[in-house]
């Protein structure tokens, strides 16, 4: 066991909406489901082509399509082999959430074949678990999002057996998740 007193957790929607806050008061134009179908560069800097048409021109680009970066880097020259896995986490509802809470129930990895990872509760009464890389592999626009029973029994059977508190599933959401080869 490893124990790093140092931890922490960073809600992403609310760390999202941080960044998002700053870029747009520092000049950015954030554009909401607005897919990039293209980055063309000219001499000066890139046009960015929205799928819908239009295109912006800038400087420069930082790419972060996470799952759909090496298909938006392939027409420029650069080959990323990055592997795509649609990925689930499960919420278990412990009766007794107590044991649970941060300061008492950790962030965990279970490092075995297959690994788990899991969070204390945290903004509700659920303990969140996912099994790590275990999903199919897939791509960002071909990908299921439907609940997968098979995974969902795996993990269950494996935190009844390893945290019999932690209670019942009670929902899976599915996620994608990006690989370098490294």
């Amino acid at each position: 066991a490893l124990y790093q007193e140092r931890t922490a957790i960073v809600p992403a929607a609310r760390g999202t909406a941080a960044m998002q806050r700053r870029a747009i008061a520092h000049g950015a134009v954030l554009r909401d489901r607005s897919p990039v179908r293209a980055i063309v560069p000219r001499a000066d800097g890139v046009d960015i082509v929205l799928a819908d048409g239009t295109a912006y021109s800038a400087a420069r680009v930082v790419v972060s399509a996470d799952a759909w970066t090496s298909q938006l880097l392939a027409p420029l020259g650069w080959d990323l082999p990055l592997t795509v896995t649609e990925e689930q986490v499960t919420y278990f509802t412990p009766a007794d959430p107590e044991p649970f809470r941060p300061g008492r129930f950790p962030v965990w990895i279970w490092m075995d074949e297959p690994s788990y990872y899991g969070f204390p509760t945290y903004g509700e009464d659920t303990v969140k678990a996912a099994q790590d890389c275990g999903g199919p592999t897939v791509t960002g626009d071909e990908r299921s999002m439907v609940e997968d029973a098979a995974m969902r029994d795996r993990l269950g059977a494996f935190m009844a057996s390893t945290f019999p508190a932690s209670g019942p599933a009670t929902r899976s959401k599915r996620c994608l998740y990006t690989l370098t080869p490294d």
